[in-house]
């Protein structure tokens, strides 16, 4: 027998015997939340585990699913460049068994933190062994190869680039393209990781994360067809984006994005950039600039009012949505909706 058990009986019959029986009954209630506890701390207690930004906790959450709940670093709303912590995140940060993240040139002030921490508890998700396929960034822009023959553009492009160049150094994405969650094959392979790992730090629950990640792959493949089938009417239909967060989404989709007017939301814009995108709205015939909830700037409604482009958004965070399993899913779908919306000439 059990020495939980065994202990639990001995007390229960030495309450039998005793002649007070409000004793009784305040001996008998205290043992019985004491074992328990003893029994919950024990057997049921899960991993603490903490996810930087909603994309990836919906993910984590959903192979968590009837095993614990993780904890979310950044809100859809906070910058992960820039945006610093409270004392209750930094208590979140540090309590943490394991903190799944991106990277450090995306999670900026995160980086700094966890440099303080054991690297054992930090799970960078693009140096880890998930089979993840990574793109570079600024891979295709095409505003970057529009004719310029503005004598006084030529003139000062040198002295704008260098100062552009200065200004942006600090919040710059790299080398490697961070926003690997828009790709639904990315999105599956990080459920396949972090099922993997979350087994080997917590065997008991083993099967139950194993079971959660076959569930969720599925409806990633579904969530996959649906979208491919959507978009396939607004194919051919130019646009472009205002950050370049985006391009995992457009490899996977038959869509015709042919620029970003900046590289992270903290760029500012130069006089040429911005007389180059002009240019490229005429010269492609452009109907839709795509902002996003946290960065909707005042060019834009210039670009608008000079040129008739309609102003769309989309989220790549899930800036207005629920944390959860079901936010990716959700996210994904939005970014399909608002496409559709802006780009289908039907509608109209």
């Amino acid at each position: 027998m059990d020495n939980k058990h065994s202990h639990f009986i001995k007390l229960d019959s030495y309450i039998k015997h005793h002649s007070n029986t409000r004793h009784i009954l305040t001996l008998r209630i205290f043992i019985t939340f004491l074992f328990t506890f003893i029994f919950s701390t024990q057997v049921g207690a899960s991993p603490n585990i903490a996810v930087s930004i909603p994309p990836l906790h919906s993910l984590v959450s959903a192979v968590m699913y009837g095993v614990g709940e993780p904890k979310l670093i950044y809100s859809g709303n906070q910058s992960p460049h820039s945006h610093g912590f409270s004392p209750s995140t930094i208590g979140v940060i540090n309590d943490a068994d394991l903190i799944i993240w991106l990277s450090a040139d995306f999670e900026v002030s995160l980086a700094r933190h966890l440099r303080n921490l054991d690297s054992q508890v930090s799970l960078p998700l693009m140096s880890s062994g998930a089979k993840l396929k990574l793109l570079s960034s600024d891979k295709n822009n095409k505003v970057e190869h529009v004719e310029n023959h503005d004598e006084e553009h030529e003139e000062h492009e040198e002295h704008e680039e260098h100062e552009e160049h200065e200004e942006h150094d600090e919040h710059d994405h790299g080398l490697v393209d961070p926003h690997i969650w828009l790709s639904t094959h990315n999105a599956a392979a990080i459920v396949e990781y972090i099922a993997e790992k979350l087994a080997s730090i917590d065997p008991k629950n083993a099967q139950t994360y194993q079971n959660n990640k076959n569930r969720i792959q599925q409806d990633i493949s579904k969530t996959y067809e649906q979208i491919f089938s959507s978009l396939s009417a607004v194919k051919s239909q130019p646009y472009i984006v205002f950050h370049d967060a985006y391009q995992y989404f457009e490899a996977e989709f038959p869509l015709s994005a042919i620029a970003f007017i900046v590289a992270t939301p903290e760029h500012s814009i130069g006089a040429k950039r911005l007389s180059d995108i002009r240019k490229l709205i005429i010269a492609e015939q452009v109907s839709c600039i795509f902002a996003e909830p946290q960065f909707q700037p005042r060019l834009l409604d210039v670009l608008q009012q000079e040129l008739g482009v309609k102003i769309a958004i989309l989220d790549p965070l899930g800036a207005n949505l629920v944390p959860g399993q079901k936010l990716w899913f959700q996210l994904m779908k939005n970014i399909e909706k608002s496409l559709l919306q802006c780009l289908d000439d039907t509608k109209e």
